[in-house]
Parts: C-alpha cells; structure tokens; sequence
C-alpha cells in the first residue's frame, strides 16, 4: 500500500467526517484522479491528500466562528445568506404592516365621515317626519291655505 492513505485513515488526518471526503469526490469528479481503488476499499495518493487538505481547509476558511461557554463552533456562510433573507424579509413584513396600518387609518376616517352623514340623514328624517306630522294635525281648511 506504499504511501496511499484509506478515506477513514484520510478523515482522521483531515478532522472531518469519510462523508465530507466521498462528497467532494462526488461533486468534482477530477478528484478521482487520485483515488486508487484496491479489494474494494478506496485510497488516497499523497497527491491527493494535500489536495484534500487544501479543499477542507478552504471550506473551513468560508466559516465564521463564535464561542459559546468556552466551546468553538462553527457557522457556514449559507446561514450568513439565510439570516440575511430573512432579515429582508422582515424588513418586507414591517414595510406591508405600516402600509396596513395607513389603511386602517383611513378606513377610521371613512367610518367617521359615513357615521356624520349617517346622523344627518337621521335627523333630517327626523325633522321631516316630525314637519309632516305637524301637516296632519293641522286642520283641514289650514292645510289647504298653506
């Protein structure tokens, strides 16, 4: 086996998981160049371990880190977009609620002006009502003369 290196050997080294390594192989398939397949279990050449060292430390480079009680986590760049989204998304909502809200006012205003119009037609039915009902009780010969 001179130099060649197994994927789980290769996944110690690297410290990631054999699924980071087989994916990369998967996604870019010149990495196949430097697999070697031997009684069904695959090795890396030493060519493509620096190779692999190279992509794993680029992908872990596109993190950003925090701490948390004293333990080192990482966060991909696809939550950074995530988070943006979201955050556009929020700043979407706030804009639709203050829209609304401008609707509602206005609404309330419309409301006002039809409740006016409303108690005006009432008394106006009111004081017709009440003109007409002074008609009736006026006797007959007053309600020819006026």
């Amino acid at each position: 086996m001179d130099q060649n290196i197994s994927i789980i050997e290769a996944s110690k080294v690297l410290e990631c998981s054999k699924m980071t390594i087989y994916n990369h192989i998967k996604r870019n398939k010149n990495l196949r160049n430097y697999i070697i397949k031997k009684s069904n279990v695959q090795y890396l050449t030493p060519e493509g371990l620096d190779v692999f060292k190279e992509l794993i430390n680029s992908s872990k480079s596109n993190h950003s880190k925090w701490t948390v009680n004293g333990q080192t986590f990482l966060q991909p760049n696809m939550y950074k977009t995530l988070i943006a989204t979201k955050d556009k998304h929020i700043d979407s909502l706030i804009e639709q609620l203050k829209e609304k809200d401008k609707q509602i006012e206005t609404q309330n205003r419309l409301l006002e002006n039809n409740q006016v119009l409303l108690q005006q037609s009432q008394q106006k039915i009111l004081y017709l009502e009440s003109m007409d009902k002074e008609k009736k009780s006026l006797p007959w010969w007053k309600k020819i003369f006026s």
